[in-house]
């Protein structure tokens, strides 16, 4: 279930960013528009898959009101 949310993360991701005219680059450089993680998911280390991890942990508590 986890590997799901990441991929649609990602995906939600990528269109955010290709939207606004990003690409991908080596590197992040916020003047030229260019990051890394602007791949597909599949291409991408464990650790950037595991980048917005808790905010689905967050929603899963606010969800089930264990956050409290």
């Amino acid at each position: 279930m986890r590997e799901m949310y990441r991929k649609l993360d990602h995906s939600r991701w990528l269109r955010f960013y290709t939207f606004y005219n990003w690409t991908y680059g080596p590197a992040r450089d916020d003047f030229a528009r260019q990051h890394p993680m602007l791949c597909p998911y599949e291409e991408l280390n464990p650790e950037q898959k595991r980048e917005r991890d808790a905010a689905w942990e967050l929603l899963s508590c606010l969800a089930t009101d264990t956050f409290l």
